[in-house]
């Protein structure tokens, strides 16, 4: 019976370390580093503040937000597009649905 209830966690470890070593792990090591100074030194919220006070900060940001807005949907789209008019010329699109 114990060996019963370990098996799905057996299964589930390996997607659970490939998220802890490429998701989890770098998301707190880069929070971490924001709070620090160039030399490793405890700043707090100074990086933030200086940022956010910085005055090509808010048309970067702009920017990237118009950059976002222009290609996401243009890429969705070209892509849903290719993958309707492919749907229609192979033999096999009936039988995936």
């Amino acid at each position: 019976m114990r060996r019963e209830k370990l098996l799905p966690y057996l299964f589930i470890a390996p997607a659970g370390a490939v998220l802890l070593v490429f998701w989890i792990w770098p998301l707190f090591h880069a929070l971490s580093l924001s709070f620090r100074a160039h030399d490793g030194g405890f700043v707090g919220l100074a990086n933030y503040r200086m940022i956010l006070t910085d005055g090509d900060f808010w048309p970067s940001l702009r920017i990237s937000v118009w950059y976002l807005v222009g290609t996401v949907p243009a890429a969705l789209l070209i892509s849903f597009g290719t993958t309707k008019g492919w749907m229609r010329f192979l033999p096999s699109s009936n039988r995936v649905r």
